[in-house]
């Protein structure tokens, strides 16, 4: 049997200041080398807020500009607990030309994988997880990813799940959107895997050890 803990970490920023945002559209961007890596973005509310949250690295974007041809994602949001409170492990499904979420069909195998959530949040302290479609977001956090760090998933990294034989890239791009007011950390710039505006960008570091 193995078990594992895990340890929270800010991603080499240079500094993080407070900002206070109302009504506040996020990007965040960045990329993977493995499909165990994990990307953390930490969100504090001071009053309740619709949390909305929309993948565009799979699919691509006209507005904000984003290339397709990323790695299918999954999402998952977790209480201050660490309770997972929301999630897409599958993204969406192709309508037409479109796709039945905001999300948009890859150009070349016409899915639509990008996930995406909304959430009610009252006032308190979140975590959103971004991973890699198959390494999905436990239910209790702290019980850990299934994927041990530097691993991929058989045939990848980044196989499409899909159609299993395509490879995808480890490029993502995450919207964030809020109605309420939230606690932001502005980092300055620095040269950083997660690069973001506006929320703390953290890192997940997971060990494994086998009993």
């Amino acid at each position: 049997m193995s078990s594992s803990y895990l340890r929270l970490g800010i991603l080499s920023l240079a500094a993080i200041s407070p900002n206070v945002l109302l009504g506040a559209t996020l990007n965040f961007s960045g990329s993977f080398t493995s499909d165990a890596d994990v990307a953390f973005i930490n969100v504090t509310l001071n009053s309740n807020s619709v949390i909305t949250v929309q993948s565009f690295g799979y699919g691509g974007s006209n507005s904000p500009t984003v290339a397709p041809g990323g790695f299918a994602g999954s999402l998952s949001l977790y209480d201050s607990l660490g309770n997972q409170q929301a999630n897409d492990f599958v993204g969406g499904t192709a309508v037409g030309l479109g796709c039945s979420h905001a999300g948009n069909q890859d150009p070349v195998t016409g899915f639509c994988e990008d996930p995406s959530l909304s959430f009610s949040g009252v006032i308190g302290t979140y975590m959103l997880t971004l991973s890699v479609q198959g390494n999905d977001g436990p239910v209790f956090l702290p019980d850990g990813f299934l994927l041990a760090p530097g691993t991929n998933l058989p045939g990848g990294p980044f196989l499409d799940p899909g159609d299993g034989s395509t490879i995808r890239n480890g490029n993502w791009w995450v919207q964030v959107q809020l109605d309420g007011s939230a606690d932001m950390g502005v980092p300055e710039p620095a040269s950083v895997l997660l690069s973001a505006v506006g929320l703390s960008t953290l890192i997940l570091l997971r060990r494994r050890k086998h009993v």
